[in-house]
């Protein structure tokens, strides 16, 4: 899976490992490395170990556009561009030495707030008019599903009364040609 992150310029990052190789090897020989295969075992050999390696990091910057998410607080959304742009794949000792040592940010920490938001698509190029028009229609589907969250008891309810109906008519279905008429069956519901 791959991991996107932000540095502080606002530039987004992508981490994939792009090649990986799985071995097995026993105890006896630990300079043979053979593929492993796909096939599975019912009982585990306790002399063998099972090694997974990563050669290389492929990073991608990516451009931020007006998103479409209405979970944002308040504001205009924010997300990922589709363009990107490819860098020269690392190997992954020197990925991991030539990146920032500073600690990882929590999830809070990735947060963008209003502010920060309209600055970075004012500065790829957004007018206040489209940063408008994008956070009407977050607001828009942010009470559309608020409406959906209020009405979903109800909505339940419904169901469980249309399914009470089909269930009756049924029953009633096959009492409908010794009793009940047609137009009665359909008076009743």
């Amino acid at each position: 899976p791959a991991c996107v992150a932000s540095n502080k310029s606002g530039i987004n990052m992508r981490r994939i490992a792009s090649s990986a190789s799985f071995f097995q090897q026993d105890d006896d020989d630990d300079d043979n490395h053979s593929p492993a295969t796909t096939t599975a075992t019912t009982t585990a050999a306790p002399t063998m170990k099972r090694e997974v390696s990563f050669s290389e990091v492929q990073v991608r910057g990516y451009e931020q556009t007006i998103g479409d998410n209405p979970s944002v607080s308040y504001g205009t959304p924010i997300s990922l561009d589709w363009k990107y742009e490819e860098r020269e794949p690392l190997s992954l000792d020197d990925y991991e030495t030539k990146r920032p040592t500073a600690q990882r940010r929590d999830m809070r920490g990735m947060m963008l707030n209003y502010y920060q938001r309209n600055e970075l698509l004012s500065r790829n190029g957004f007018s206040e008019k489209e940063l408008q028009a994008a956070k009407k229609q977050a607001e828009k589907l942010q009470r559309q599903r608020g409406l959906t969250k209020l009405l979903l008891p109800v909505i339940k309810l419904e169901d469980m009364a249309e399914s009470a109906v089909r269930k009756t008519k049924r029953a009633l279905g096959g009492m409908k040609s010794r009793s009940l008429s047609t137009g009665c069956l359909d008076q009743l519901f």
